[in-house]
């Protein structure tokens, strides 16, 4: 996600002066979109980042010898269906 976000960054270094132009053709609007976009972003990278915890437990399962204890289960992997925040 980081390596693609930086692509885009170098796209619109790269094309920044055709890009401000289009913007300000109808810079609100414009605007809008592009906060709706970081919005949607940072809810991206919040969602992969809450998976890592999650990531762990399963490695952790997998690896674990038959009969161990779990010592915390798992919130986004909950046995009865139920996620919680």
């Amino acid at each position: 996600m980081v390596v693609f976000l930086t692509v885009c960054a170098l796209v619109v270094i790269v094309l920044y002066k055709q890009i401000w132009t289009a913007f300000l053709a109808n810079a609100v609007l414009n605007g809008v979109i592009i906060f709706v976009l970081a919005i949607g972003i940072a809810l991206a990278f919040r969602q992969v980042i809450r998976l890592f915890p999650e990531i762990d437990w399963v490695n952790g399962f997998r690896l674990a010898d038959p009969g161990l204890a779990v010592e915390r289960p798992p919130v986004l992997l909950r046995a009865d269906g139920r996620a919680t925040a």
